[in-house]
């Protein structure tokens, strides 16, 4: 007699909720569509000024996000596991940094431990990128930009507000609410 057992199809690590903490066939692959698609969105952005970015490029990074969350890309559960094959085993560079910025915008406690990016004050990139000024602190900065922005709610998909300073805070609608994209000092931004 021979036994006929098969393993569930995965996705078992990359799917939420997370049915084994063991990657798949099936997350590898997903992990894979992930990252080209992250490395996509970072060459469109490369070009582009800080605020002043297609509407067409911020609906496919919305896009992109939403499917990291729905992937677990973000999540806390088997966190190191996750990391691990992202990062050492699979070597998708975007997403690890991705991945970093929300632990580190969480270990700041600006995103709660159950919230997902998407639904934060800071977009990825101000924490991903370091956009804040060079020597300074970004979590100092961060604190007030975020009181700016949800006091007062700006119309749009993106912008800039000047500060009477001259200080120039950059914002994008990634999720619902505005969320932090840049910190600078001069008039005008610049390129990333």
């Amino acid at each position: 007699m021979r036994a006929t057992w098969q393993p569930e199809p995965g996705p078992w690590l990359f799917v939420r909720p997370v049915k084994l903490p063991y990657p798949t066939p099936e997350d590898y692959a997903i992990v894979m569509e992930l990252e080209a698609e992250a490395d996509a969105i970072e060459d469109q952005c490369f070009d582009v000024e800080v605020a002043e970015e297609p509407v067409e490029l911020i609906e496919r990074r919305r896009r992109f996000l939403k499917r990291c969350q729905q992937a677990g890309i973000f999540d806390q559960s088997h966190a190191e596991a996750r990391s691990s094959w992202i990062g050492a085993a699979w070597r998708c560079s975007e997403l690890f940094v991705l991945r970093a910025a929300v632990t580190r915008l969480r270990e700041w406690g600006i995103l709660e431990s159950d919230q997902e990016p998407l639904d934060g004050p800071v977009c990825l990139e101000y924490v991903q990128q370091e956009l804040w000024p060079p020597g300074d602190d970004g979590l100092s900065w961060a604190r007030p930009a975020i009181s700016l922005l949800c006091n007062d709610p700006p119309a749009g998909d993106q912008g800039m507000i000047i500060e009477r300073d001259g200080t120039a805070v950059a914002w994008r609608r990634d999720g619902d609410g505005p969320g932090l994209v840049g910190i600078f000092r001069e008039e005008r931004a610049h390129n990333r």
